[in-house]
């Protein structure tokens, strides 16, 4: 556990802290979905913002609603 941990912000509000993927999966190469709420920016833009904490991050897909 630990091996791939990282932060994300949205529109610069840290949503998330030290997010360990692999620890939610709960074993390689299994899904996780994590649902976030935050307002769009004035502009109507999403800024989504990943910093690496252990390794790097990791996204394979995002919704939007």
């Amino acid at each position: 556990m630990g091996s791939r941990t990282f932060n994300i912000s949205i529109n610069g509000t840290q949503v998330m802290t030290s997010y360990d993927i692999f620890a939610a999966a709960g074993a390689k190469n299994k899904a996780v979905i994590q649902e976030l709420t935050e307002n769009a920016d004035s502009s109507g833009a999403f800024v989504v913002t990943f910093t690496s904490v252990v390794n790097n991050s990791l996204l394979s897909a995002i919704e939007i609603n």
